[in-house]
């Protein structure tokens, strides 16, 4: 294994990698008094992450119909929103996941496909931001339970009540279930 010594001022920093002269050389920038370095990396350059292809495959291997996958998606939605605790990053990161699932193992003519993404991402997004209610620990409760504190600062409020009188949110998660599992969403 190799030390880097923190004193030495070739060892800290971004060092940025190009070619130079026509590209019959390659140069290395470094900038050693300024901050924040940054640098970028053209499209194609490194590799696609397939961090959530082991969930697909358990999610291709139990769906059997359309239908199933808006489930999942449900499910996935409110899982999302558990781990991470915010509903954005659960529609950005696990909506392209059931999105890709689509692609690759449905087929149907453009309208039918184009139809089925619609409902995904509609279905997707109404379960992230009801499904973000009913979490605990959740952004928004804690959003929610800070402005009622500062609003009426004599009464206590715990996320928990949010949770126990938020019934719209309950109805809408619940329903949206029982319809994809059903297939009837589509007549919405």
């Amino acid at each position: 294994t190799s030390k880097v010594k923190k004193d030495d001022p070739k060892a800290q920093g971004l060092k940025m990698t190009r070619p130079a002269f026509g590209g019959n050389l390659m140069a290395t920038i470094i900038c050693p008094r300024t901050r924040p370095q940054m640098s970028t990396v053209r499209p194609g350059v490194m590799q696609k992450m397939e961090a959530f292809a082991p969930l697909a495959a358990v999610i291709v291997k139990f769906s059997k119909k359309v239908r199933h996958l808006l489930t999942w998606n449900a499910l996935l939605s409110l899982f999302g929103n558990a781990t991470l605790a915010d509903e954005m990053a659960q529609i950005v990161t696990l909506g392209p996941v059931i999105s890709h699932i689509l692609d690759d193992n449905v087929e149907g003519s453009d309208e039918d496909m184009y139809k089925l993404h619609l409902r995904n991402a509609t279905f997707g997004d109404a379960m992230g931001v009801f499904g973000s209610q009913l979490v605990p620990w959740h952004v928004y409760l804690g959003f929610y339970v800070g402005i009622t504190a500062g609003v009426y600062p004599i009464v206590e409020i715990t996320n928990m009540d949010f949770i126990k009188y938020n019934f719209m949110a309950m109805i809408a998660v619940i329903s949206l279930l029982i319809l994809a599992f059903t297939g009837l969403d589509r007549f919405i």
